[in-house]
């Protein structure tokens, strides 16, 4: 899981300074969206002029930070106040009034630019020459048709103006290979700070030994990643299995003494691998609480996906995600490698589990879920087992160090048929409509108090597809 909300619990300050420090920033207030890091911003006086110029400079300027900063850290929309941000008497932002305050910022000024691509003639010389070419070309017309809302520039960020954040781009790459036969590398996308570096990237020759994407990401996963990473896909010893199945043994003691552990649907589970769980996050008790649910001898088929930043952190955290056999997944810095991960798994006819909503929540409601999951599921064609954790949240809320004690109860769903899911589901592509079908399902199971804010209770996509196996 990747917690980026855990940055609004501990350092927004942290965030605030390093973007506020840059000259064009005269103030700006940290919140979280749907998952993601945006910021309500008061541009400086004097650095730029009418509102079209308040815009482009404070984009820029966040766009010129944002590769110092971790990848949870960065902010990834914004918008610019029309007054000050409301602070305390300390001089600190009220967090209650920043929502208010950037929703009216939003309808208020929005971005201040005329939606569509930049014409050509209105490009600097060097832009019209590499838009000759016809992979920049290519590039830039899929750019324009993908994001016709916006205004599309040479300049423009791909996380700023186009919100190409996280397993975003895998999407984005596996299009650009189709349509160009073009492979990008991990490196590459690390480096891509405007819609001109990707042109710059697509017209460059490809690095010798470069993982790249395209369809060697899903059909051949193991070829992208390094020597280092397969290691985590390698069976347990005899030694690490018997650690593992005695601290199972802990785990399941803590759980039921301390949490009242109680567990429904276990009959759900299709008899036979692969297929992926997928369970609901709103706290760090959640990964104990499914371990402690399930049996010993499925888990041992069973891989986590864990995000870098917290699982594997330091040597403790990665001899435990050893045991628990997870494997280091970080969407936003290392798409290909995450999603290379996965599909290895799956292709090894192990079991999945990913929690599609990438980062805990910090007041109980279920989040927006990733279209990471939509990717693998719409590959795959395996079942998808949702999971409902309750209780967790208040058990160990994000903002304690330790849990307290709180009844906890894991409710196993009925498994999903991602093809029916795809048929069914709202959305422009496959993985759209499984991933919007797959929550439209759980928001079903959900009592009204841990709904997304936004809406009211939503009947699933899809009904549950029967038990189904999947072909040996």
């Amino acid at each position: 899981p990747r917690p980026k909300e855990k940055l609004l619990k501990s350092m927004p300050e942290d965030v605030e300074e390093a973007y506020g420090a840059h000259p064009a920033v005269g103030e700006i207030g940290v919140l979280a969206r749907d998952g993601r890091l945006v910021a309500l911003v008061v541009p400086q006086p004097g650095t730029y002029t009418g509102p079209r110029g308040a815009q482009e400079t404070v984009r820029r300027a966040l766009a010129e930070v944002s590769p110092r900063l971790p990848s949870y850290q960065r902010v990834s929309d914004f918008a610019i106040a029309r007054e000050p941000i409301p602070r305390t008497r300390l001089g600190k932002p009220r967090r209650h009034l920043l929502d208010e305050a950037y929703d009216r910022a939003r309808q208020g000024l929005g971005h201040g630019l005329e939606p569509g691509p930049m014409p050509r003639e209105e490009m600097k010389p060097e832009d019209r020459a590499l838009l000759d070419q016809p992979a920049a070309s290519a590039v830039w017309d899929l750019l324009a048709k993908r994001h016709p809302e916006v205004r599309l520039a040479p300049d423009s960020s791909p996380l700023l103006d186009l919100g190409i954040d996280s397993i975003e781009w895998l999407n984005l790459t596996l299009e650009i290979g189709d349509r160009t036969g073009v492979a990008l590398d991990e490196e590459a996308i690390a480096n891509i700070a405007t819609v001109r570096d990707l042109m710059q990237a697509v017209s460059a020759p490809a690095r010798p030994g470069a993982a790249t994407v395209g369809a060697s990401v899903l059909d051949d996963p193991e070829a992208v990643l390094k020597p280092e990473q397969r290691r985590w896909l390698a069976p347990l010893t005899p030694w690490q299995t018997w650690l593992a199945g005695l601290v199972h043994r802990l785990i399941r003691l803590w759980l039921r003494r301390t949490f009242s552990l109680t567990v429904e649907g276990l009959e759900n589970l299709p008899p036979q691998l692969p297929y992926v769980i997928a369970p609901t996050h709103g706290s760090f008790l959640d990964p104990f609480a499914l371990i402690a649910a399930l049996d010993r001898d499925l888990l041992a088929r069973l891989q986590w996906a864990g995000w870098t930043g917290v699982v594997f952190r330091n040597g403790l955290f990665r001899a435990a995600a050893r045991l628990a056999q997870a494997v280091p997944v970080d969407p936003d810095r290392a798409v290909l490698s995450s999603v290379a991960f996965a599909a290895a798994i799956l292709k090894r006819r192990r079991g999945l589990i990913w929690f599609p909503e990438g980062s805990r929540s910090t007041d109980g409601r279920l989040q927006r879920f990733k279209p990471g999951i939509g990717v693998l599921l719409g590959r795959f064609h395996v079942p998808v087992v949702p999971v409902v954790i309750e209780g967790a949240h208040e058990a160990w809320p994000p903002r304690e160090t330790l849990p307290r004690r709180h009844p906890v109860r894991v409710r196993i769903l009925p498994a999903l048929d991602p093809a029916r899911l795809a048929r069914e589901g709202a959305g422009g592509t496959d993985a759209e409509r499984i991933v919007a079908g797959l929550q439209a399902s759980v928001e079903a199971a959900l009592s009204p108090a841990a709904l997304p804010s936004d809406r009211p209770p939503a009947p699933p996509a899809s009904e549950a597809a029967p038990r189904q196996t999947a072909p040996r």
